[in-house]
């Protein structure tokens, strides 16, 4: 892990690191997770990268309807994929009582993009995180709305950090 940079006298700082869940910045106390709209984490072994969240109970190792270019992420390949699974049945538990704000049973909406949401999940090798963690809904690159959707993604994903502001914030709705 290497700090780059030191912006603000100290107050944003950048850093680079293997895996921001499990080798975070010293004195991170919350981390930003981007994730999907319904708040589901990772459910399949594989997901089309860049969107959209597949509907589907799973998809194929196959995506003949996607050029070659797009590969798949697996979920180790994610933040949202690594927190998930270390995350387990509390983080699992957490996400399951935040209301449905959307959606249908098949499709339920729990944090519209753009928004955040905190849950306070701080057990196993997320305990680093004693703020929580804080699941920000970023936007897929291709939306039309993308430049706004994702700065207020990054700005209420903030306004719900501990009041220390050590947060760990990776790179959110690039595509990756």
């Amino acid at each position: 892990m290497h700090r780059l940079a030191r912006y603000r006298s100290g107050r944003v700082e950048l850093w680079i690191t293997p895996c921001v869940v499990t080798m975070p910045p010293p004195r991170s106390t919350a981390l930003v997770v981007p994730t999907n709209e319904r708040l589901c984490g990772t459910q399949f072994a594989h997901f089309p990268k860049g969107g959209p969240t597949p509907a589907a109970t799973k998809i194929g190792e196959r995506d003949y309807d996607r050029p070659r270019a797009e590969r798949l992420l697996y979920q180790c390949e994610s933040v949202d994929g690594i927190v998930t699974e270390f995350g387990g049945a509390a983080y699992e538990s957490a996400i399951a009582e935040l209301p449905v704000i959307s959606g249908d049973a098949d499709y339920p909406v729990r944090c519209k993009t753009g928004n955040a949401v905190r849950v306070p999940v701080a057990t196993g090798p997320l305990a680093a995180f004693a703020d929580g963690l804080i699941l920000a809904v970023p936007p897929f690159y291709a939306s039309l709305s993308w430049r706004g959707q994702l700065l207020n993604a990054y700005g209420n994903a903030f306004s719900l950090g501990p009041p220390t502001r050590n947060i760990a914030v990776p790179l959110m709705g690039a595509g990756t």
